[in-house]
């Protein structure tokens, strides 16, 4: 008797709004739009793996009725061969049946072995086979039909001349290498209009592909906190991972961060069990410092294992690209960031680096949930997942990346931890992305809506379009605009981004000079401290935030593994926007200067100079000091101390700079005088800024430092 199991695929079908002018056509043709029709009782073939690598076809019969079915007698054709059900089966309501060619693959590939297995028919599978039954790579037909042969579910695809009254159109088009073809399923159940169409679900299906479903969980107050890089981003990164006791998770697409890696390094020592899962074939390969942090960590005792392998080796990995980055930390922590595991996205430098956002919040229900989205893709049984150590690059003899100083220890944004409760939902892809970009639904918006994008294209080339589509992110941002929403969205100036998200923003900045609409969309200014706008965050209504590794193009949502966190929580909408005007109004303000331009001193003294209390309205990054107007730079700290042992005039040039780039300077003017002259009183007005310290003293430096105000904030 074959062991029946509850079929677990529930998605709820997202629509694509359709534009309806002459800048935006609509985001779904009409020509692949159809009437959703969905079968109330009975029995359908739901998934089909015909083009597969490694003989390892396999198809699945649900019922989507409500009560049992008995299938002894029923019968699955191709054709060319038969499958002929001859024990008494029993398939429970909702429940699906697997039958596959080859068991072992399919166990590992899906971490379950399905309920049929065709590769050894000696013992006792439950069916009988005649004929030539494969399913053809380049087209075939499946027919199910029951105990008195009445066909109950039909469907062709490929290059196949068979035609059946149960069908009306076309083929489906011919699969790929490694796809498995899914039907369409809604909140009502599956779609059954017998036409290609019932096969066509926006998400792309690799074989061993999941579907993990959105989690929300409540976090209590004081337990989320939202960060950014590069202002904070290593700081509540590298506390979180300290805090560690039992166990660490690590998924970033690329790992080469000297910060995080003596973090993990440190992890180790104190007993802590380290896994990280990683990209083994990023964009543009895995570097050599990458290569020596991976090794280094393996060698000393973390898992490493990368999600690696090709179609010509036989290898069909699950999802496309490892494109998530988070942290789990022990069984209460989680991390989602924009940023991967590198430098450049989790920086020592606190001013200077890529924009990202971050989230970390305290949570067993977020922690639970995400440890099991890790573990499942990074099963050593999947093909795709191999340990880094069996790696041909793998380096014994490497060693740990040196960790870099950090030039400025102080960003811009601080931390900021939640007062009151807020509500995260985890939405992992393309799982979450079934019928359309789960993110279409999140960008419905009643007042004001905000978008920081690393990369984003105008038209999508998808699955089953037979040209390019306008990208229904960039249609639901103009819908936004049209309903009265104010839209902001800011995109990265890179020269690697530059064609494509130039060409979005110039669109959005068409439609709303012809419309009038409260549509502003612009390139990230490349002055500012910000070297790549890398964020993929959104907020909405002043409420709700996204925090994610999705980039705005169509593989992001369709093929590849990313995550985002969905967090309702004004306060953290109110911390990232102040973060986002930042990165949208450019700084043309210059530093403020509060020191004085005349001192009068002895000869033989001291002198100290401050610049502490000059300010700036973003970030101080820079102070100059220059004895005698020289041109030479003296001193480039807050602080300047001298002797001066001559009588006369000495000037010192003060200049400070900001994180825009924006300098301010003032001379100021000591004149040193003999001690038998003292200066008259009135000319030490500006002691505060420069204390006199006698040669008669012995030397003793007495220093007058100014009381820190520090740079103001926005």
């Amino acid at each position: 008797m074959a062991h029946i199991v509850v079929f677990s695929l529930a998605f709820a079908i997202v629509c694509i709004s359709a534009m309806g002018d002459s800048h935006f056509e609509r985001a779904i043709s009409d020509d692949s739009a159809h009437v959703l029709s969905t079968i109330p009782s009975g029995m359908v073939i739901s998934e089909f793996y015909p083009c597969a690598v490694c003989n390892d076809e396999y198809f699945v019969l649900t019922n989507v009725g409500s009560s049992s079915v008995a299938v002894e007698g029923w019968e699955v054709t191709d054709g060319e061969g038969v499958v002929v059900f001859v024990d008494p089966m029993y398939i429970a309501p909702y429940a699906s049946l697997v039958v596959s060619f080859n068991a072992s693959s399919y166990l590992a590939a899906y971490g379950t072995l399905p309920e049929v297995h065709l590769d050894d028919l000696s013992t006792d599978t439950g069916v009988e086979v005649s004929g030539s039954f494969r399913l053809g790579n380049d087209g075939d037909s499946l027919t199910l039909r029951n105990g008195y042969g009445s066909v109950l579910d039909f469907v062709v695809y490929g290059d196949c001349a068979e035609t059946s009254t149960d069908w009306t159109g076309p083929p489906l088009a011919s699969p790929r290498t490694g796809e498995v073809m899914v039907r369409v399923r809604t909140s009502d159940g599956f779609v059954d209009a017998d036409t290609s169409a019932d096969w066509m679900p926006f998400r792309e299906h690799r074989y061993g592909y999941t579907s993990w479903r959105s989690y929300a969980a409540i976090v209590d107050p004081g337990c989320l906190t939202a960060f950014l890089s590069p202002d904070c981003s290593a700081d509540v990164v590298v506390s979180r991972l300290d805090a560690a006791r039992e166990i660490i998770r690590v998924c970033s697409y690329e790992f080469s961060s000297p910060i995080v890696c003596e973090a993990l390094l440190r992890a180790l020592y104190r007993g802590v069990n380290v896994s990280l899962l990683i990209d083994g074939s990023p964009a543009g390969g895995i570097d050599e410092r990458a290569v020596a942090t991976l090794s280094v960590l393996a060698g000393s005792g973390a898992s490493v294992r990368v999600l690696t392998g090709r179609l010509d080796n036989g290898v069909v990995k699950h999802v496309a690209a490892l494109h998530s980055k988070y942290f789990v930390i022990d069984s209460t922590d989680v991390i989602v960031l924009s940023e991967n595991a590198v430098p450049s996205g989790i920086p020592a430098d606190r001013v200077f680096g890529n924009r990202g956002w971050g989230m970390a919040a305290v949570s067993s229900g977020l922690a639970g949930y995400l440890a099991s989205v890790f573990e499942g893709d990074r099963r050593e049984d999947r093909p795709g997942v191999m340990d880094w150590m069996c790696d041909a690059r793998y380096d014994s003899r490497a060693e740990a990346p040196i960790l870099e100083e950090s030039p400025h220890e102080r960003g811009m944004f601080r931390p900021f931890t939640t007062t009151s409760v807020a509500t995260v939902t985890l939405v992992v892809s393309p799982d979450g992305s079934f019928m359309a970009p789960f993110l279409c639904d999140t960008l419905l918006s009643e007042t004001n809506l905000v978008v920081e994008q690393f990369q984003a294209d105008l038209r999508w080339r998808t699955r089953w379009s037979d040209g390019e589509l306008l990208s229904p992110l960039v249609s639901s941002l103009v819908d936004c605009a049209r309903n009265g929403v104010a839209c902001r969205a800011l995109l990265d100036s890179s020269w690697f981004n530059l064609e494509r998200n130039g060409e979005v923003v110039d669109a959005l900045v068409a439609v709303q000079s012809a419309e009038s609409l409260d549509c502003s969309a612009r390139l990230m200014d490349p002055q500012g401290p910000i070297t790549v706008m890398h964020n993929k965050g959104v907020i909405v209504d002043g409420r709700r935030v996204v925090v994610s590794s999705n980039n705005w193009v169509y593989a992001s949502f369709a093929k590849n593994r990313e995550l985002a966190a969905v967090i309702d929580s004004p306060e953290v909408a109110s911390y990232f926007t102040g973060a986002f005007d930042a990165d949208w109004y450019p700084d043309r303000v210059a530093p403020v200067i509060d020191a004085p331009k005349d001192v009068v001193v002895s000869c033989g003294s001291w002198v100290t100079l401050s610049s502490e209390s000059c300010s700036d309205d973003r970030m101080l990054v820079g102070v100059r000091w220059d004895l005698d107007a020289d041109g030479s730079v003296d001193a480039n700290t807050p602080s300047f101390s001298f002797l001066l042992t001559a009588p006369g005039e000495v000037t010192v040039t003060l200049t400070l700079t900001d994180s825009w780039g924006n300098e301010a300077t003032q001379a100021i003017t000591i004149m040193v005088v003999s001690e038998h002259h003292p200066p008259p009183e009135e000319r030490f007005n500006m002691v505060a800024y420069a204390s006199v310290i006698p040669a008669a003293l012995g030397g003793a430096l007495l220093l007058l430092i100014l009381r820190k105000r520090g740079p103001r904030r926005r």
